[in-house]
């Protein structure tokens, strides 16, 4: 499943304004959304041009 994602050209993020928390963090909001919901992968296109964390379906 899908938990957040970044688009660094449009300096989109989902969830949207997750980042707007985390203005004075190390680590962006979308990152630290991905990590507390159990992300297990993350998929980095053009060294962070798009960034996916995804976590598996709980069945």
């Amino acid at each position: 499943m899908l938990l957040s994602w970044y688009d660094r050209d449009r300096d989109f993020e989902a969830p949207p304004h997750v980042s707007e928390c985390h203005a004075a963090r190390a680590v962006p909001g979308y990152v630290d959304y991905g990590i507390h919901y159990g992300v297990s992968l993350k998929v980095d296109v053009e060294d962070g041009g798009f960034v996916f964390f995804y976590r598996p379906v709980d069945i």
